[in-house]
């Protein structure tokens, strides 16, 4: 609980130095925001005393009190892609549990849809089999939208890669967004990890979706500001 809350908070005060920063003096539009990644709310936390959920409503709480105007999330909000089918229930309460605290936040909240979100618990051609569940409980897994001036992308990078259908919506969605406009990127799945570098003194295409250069060509002319990633959890590994 702990760590969870530690990672929680130092999160959210990172970007809300980050978006002072690039906050434009011509129009003085600064705006806050809180970004959390890798709850990774799992059936131990359904128990009692365990404080889980406790974690997450005390970090919304305390992005909150410092008056940011939405949070977002990188995804593994939950922990289900291991739950098998005669426990799918799980699952369920799991993400209806975690759908009640973020939509009755008072604040905007917009969450990605990390691997340990998807659902196999169902056959494959069940609505809820894969980013179904997340989509039934939480928000579509991939989508933009726009705030004071700045446009922010949300991608599913769940499956290790942007599909053909995202990558079409991607490339109308910044046809229409202009060359001037700064750009915020949310994906699960990391365009560059430094995980194991960091870890093994050595890079590898590890943790990196599989078509992150050609996804990161489509915004040559445009104004991307930032990216922000999920999936690499460092805090518990190096500290």
């Amino acid at each position: 609980m702990n760590e969870m809350k530690t990672k929680f908070f130092l999160m959210a005060f990172a970007l809300l130095l980050t978006m002072q920063m690039f906050a434009s003096k011509k129009n003085d539009k600064k705006f806050s925001f809180a970004f959390f990644t890798d709850i990774h709310l799992n059936k131990n936390h359904l128990e009692k005393n365990h404080g889980g959920f406790q974690g997450i409503e005390k970090a919304i709480a305390d992005a909150k009190k410092q008056k940011v105007d939405f949070i977002m999330t990188g995804g593994d909000n939950v922990d289900i892609d291991a739950i098998k089918t005669e426990d799918a229930q799980i699952a369920h309460t799991l993400y209806s549990k975690y759908a009640r605290i973020i939509h009755n936040a008072g604040v905007d909240y917009y969450a990605a849809i990390g691997n340990h979100d998807r659902f196999w618990g169902c056959p494959n051609d069940d609505q809820l089999y894969n980013d179904g569940l997340f989509e039934k409980y939480v928000n579509k897994s991939y989508y933009s939208f726009d705030h004071k001036g700045w446009h922010f992308i949300v991608l599913n990078t769940a499956n290790s890669v942007v599909d053909e259908e995202q990558k079409q919506w991607l490339s109308s969605d910044l046809e229409n967004i202009d060359a001037k406009t700064p750009i915020v990127i949310a994906t699960h799945v990391p365009f560059l990890s430094v995980y194991y570098p960091a870890l093994d003194g050595k890079y590898t295409s590890a943790d990196t979706f599989s078509n992150f250069k050609e996804i990161w060509d489509m915004f040559d002319g445009k104004n991307l500001k930032l990216v922000l990633q999920g999936t690499c959890i460092y805090t518990k590994k190096l500290k």
